[in-house]
C-alpha cells in the first residue's frame, strides 16, 4: 500500500510541475475552515523544520484565505502543544505565524496535537461550514491508540482528517487510522518532497470534490432539495438537477427513481446559485459555471436575503445614538525585533540592549539579565498611553519583571510583574499613592499583554482578560526610561518576545494595528 501511495504522489507531483521547483499551490476558493497540526518533534532537523514553515506558509495563498472563505489555524505540538493560532482569514497574519512556528523538539504526542485541533474548531469553527484537519508527522506517535482515539473524536465531530506522514520512520496504519479515508492518508520521502507537492495536497482538502480523481458529481451539502447536486465539469462544479420523479444518490453519483422527488428546482427558477458573504450583509456570491463563486454587490439600501436569492430593500431601524469620544493612539515606538531591537515606528528612539539576542525567525530571546531600556521616552508619553507585548515564556514557577520605569536600587512607579498565576500591575501617582490590581494567568504559548493609562485609570489584559482601577491622578514620572523585561527586586523575563509596541493617545478605544 505504501508503495502504490508514494508511486501515485510521484506521478502526480511529476504531471502537476513537471519539474523540481517548487510553486504556489493551485487554488481553492472554497467555504471551508482549516486547521493544521504540526509535528515539531527532535526527529526533525532545524532544516526540515525550516521548509515545513515554509510550506504551511505557503498554504495561504493555495486556500485563498479570506473574509467569507477559508479561515486556518495551525497546532504545534511535541511532549506538549507548544504553539497555536486560532481560526483566522487575515492571510498576512497567518503567514507570518508559519514563519515563526517555533520548534520545540521534545517528542510526538501526537494526540495531543489533535486534541487542541478539535478545541479550536468547536471554539471557533462556523455552523455549517465544512472543516478539515491536516495532521503532518515525521514518525510514529509515542501513544498510537490516544491518536487514533483523538482522530475518530475529530471525525464524529464532522471533521474531515487528512494525514502526511515524512520519511521513512511514520507507520502507514496509524497515519491511515488518523485520516478519514485511506486516500486522505499521504507518505513522501522527505520534507522537500512535501515542498513540492502543495498542489496536490491543495486538491485533497479543498471541500471542492471535482478536485478529487474519480468524482463525477457530489452532493450539495446546504440545500435540502431532493434534486440539487454539484456535476463536476473539469475542476469547476456546475449547480445542477436531477429530473422530476428522480433525487440525487451520492453513492451512484448519479440521479436514481425516486417519484416522491418533485422538489421545484433548475428550469422552474427556484434553485438559488447564490450564497451570503458573512458579516456583509450588502454582499453576496454567484456561483458561475466553468469559473466559481464571484462576489457581487445588493443596490445601495439594500440587503441579501437567502430565503428570496436575491438582494431586498434594507430594513429601516431607528436612529443610532452618536457614539462615545474615542481614544484616539497613535504608534510611538515599534519594535517587531526582526533581527534586531530598533524602533521602526519612524520616531527613531534609542533602544538600548543589555544582553537581548535575536531569532532569524523575528524574534527577542530574554535570557539571565537580559533586558531593553528605552531612556528618555516618559517625558513623550504624558498621562494617556497603551504599551503591548506578546510573549512566550520559558516554564518558572518564579515572579518575572515585564515591564517598569525604574531602574536597580531606584524609584519604580510603573511595573507589571508575572508569575505563573498571575499578572500583578502596579503604579505610583503624583501624591505617592499606590495602587494596582491583577489578572489571572491562563498558561497560552504565546501571551499578549497591555498596560494602558488614560484620565487617571490604570487599566490592563492578559489574552483579552481585563482589569482596571482608578489612580486619583497621573502617574509619577521617574528620570529613567521604560524598561522591558525588567522590574527591579524580581528575575528578569525569561523566555522570547514577538513584538513591543508603545501608543501615544489623545481624548478623542482605538490605535493602528502592527
Amino acid at each position: 500500500m505504501r508503495s502504490v501511495l508514494c508511486l501515485f504522489i510521484l506521478l502526480s507531483a511529476v504531471a502537476s510541475f513537471g519539474q523540481i521547483t517548487p510553486e504556489a499551490p493551485k487554488g481553492c476558493k472554497e467555504l471551508f475552515d482549516l486547521a493544521f497540526v504540526i509535528d515539531g518533534s527532535d526527529s526533525i532537523s532545524a532544516g526540515d523544520f525550516e521548509t515545513l514553515r515554509e510550506s504551511i506558509s505557503r498554504m495561504v495563498d493555495g486556500f485563498h484565505i479570506g473574509s467569507g472563505e477559508t479561515r486556518m489555524g495551525i497546532v504545534v505540538y511535541s511532549k506538549d502543544v507548544a504553539f497555536t493560532v486560532p481560526l483566522s482569514d487575515d492571510r498576512v497574519y497567518l503567514k507570518n505565524q508559519a514563519r515563526i512556528m517555533p520548534h520545540p523538539r521534545e517528542g510526538t504526542n501526537t494526540h495531543l496535537g489533535i486534541e487542541a485541533m478539535t478545541e479550536l474548531f468547536r471554539k471557533d469553527g462556523r455552523d455549517g461550514v465544512p472543516k478539515a484537519g491536516v495532521v503532518v508527522t515525521d514518525g510514529i506517535s509515542k501513544e498510537s491508540d490516544k491518536t487514533l482515539r483523538f482522530a475518530q473524536i475529530a471525525r464524529d465531530l464532522g471533521i474531515n482528517m487528512f494525514s502526511v506522514g515524512v520519511g521513512r520512520y511514520t507507520e502507514e496504519k496509524e497515519l491511515i487510522g488518523i485520516a478519514s479515508a485511506p486516500n486522505q492518508a499521504i507518505n513522501v520521502e522527505s520534507f522537500d518532497e512535501l515542498l513540492s507537492i502543495l498542489t496536490k495536497l491543495v486538491q485533497l482538502v479543498c471541500p471542492n470534490k471535482c478536485m478529487m480523481p474519480g468524482v463525477v458529481s457530489y452532493p450539495h451539502d446546504i440545500s435540502k432539495n431532493c434534486r440539487v447536486y454539484w456535476k463536476c465539469e473539469g475542476d469547476n462544479s456546475k449547480l445542477t438537477c436531477c429530473p422530476k420523479g428522480f433525487s440525487y444518490s451520492a453513492p451512484e453519483q448519479s440521479c436514481v427513481p425516486n417519484p416522491k422527488c418533485q422538489d421545484p428546482c433548475g428550469d422552474e427558477g427556484n434553485s438559488c446559485n447564490k450564497r451570503p458573504v458573512i458579516y456583509q450583509p450588502s454582499k453576496f456570491e454567484e456561483f458561475i459555471p466553468d469559473y466559481g463563486w464571484v462576489q457581487r454587490a445588493c443596490p445601495p439600501a439594500s440587503v441579501y436575503d437567502q430565503v428570496t436569492c436575491g438582494c431586498n430593500i434594507r430594513p429601516t431601524l431607528p436612529p443610532t445614538p452618536p457614539p462615545p469620544p474615542r481614544r484616539v493612539c497613535q504608534v510611538l515606538v515599534h519594535i517587531p525585533f526582526d533581527y534586531d531591537c530598533v524602533d521602526t515606528s519612524g520616531n527613531r528612539f534609542l533602544i538600548k540592549n543589555h544582553g537581548v539576542k535575536f531569532t532569524r525567525t523575528g524574534l527577542a530571546l530574554f535570557e539571565n539579565k537580559a533586558k531593553l531600556v528605552i531612556p528618555n521616552i516618559q517625558r513623550y508619553l504624558g498621562s494617556n498611553f497603551i504599551i503591548k507585548m506578546r510573549y512566550k515564556e520559558f516554564p518558572s514557577f518564579e515572579k518575572q519583571g515585564l515591564l517598569s520605569n525604574g531602574e536597580c536600587n531606584s524609584p519604580t512607579t510603573l511595573m507589571v510583574v508575572k508569575s505563573s498565576i498571575r499578572h500583578t500591575y502596579k503604579v505610583q501617582n503624583a501624591y505617592g499613592q499606590n495602587s494596582g490590581f491583577s489578572i489571572p494567568s491562563s498558561f497560552q504559548p504565546w501571551n499578549e499583554v497591555t498596560f494602558s493609562f488614560a484620565d487617571g485609570f490604570l487599566a490592563g489584559s492578559v489574552n483579552k482578560v481585563r482589569n482596571q482601577k482608578f489612580t486619583n491622578g497621573p502617574i509619577r514620572r521617574t528620570p529613567y526610561g521604560i524598561s522591558i523585561g525588567f522590574v527591579d527586586g524580581f528575575k528578569n523575563f525569561q523566555g522570547y518576545m514577538d513584538y513591543v509596541t508603545i501608543y501615544k493617545c489623545g481624548r478623542a478605544n482605538v490605535y493602528n494595528k502592527y
